[in-house]
């Protein structure tokens, strides 16, 4: 999951206005933290 999470970071930065992650509470327990790296969580 902690290459997915970069993966994920990567498309985050290439489409910031069309790239969304769901389920905040649920990047702890699947190790995506590397998405934090690049936005933050919105509520």
């Amino acid at each position: 999951m902690v290459e997915l999470s970069k993966f994920m970071a990567d498309t985050v930065l290439k489409n910031p206005d069309n790239f969304r992650v769901f389920g905040p509470d649920e990047t702890k327990s699947n190790r995506l933290f590397g998405l934090f790296d690049v936005t933050k969580r919105q509520w």
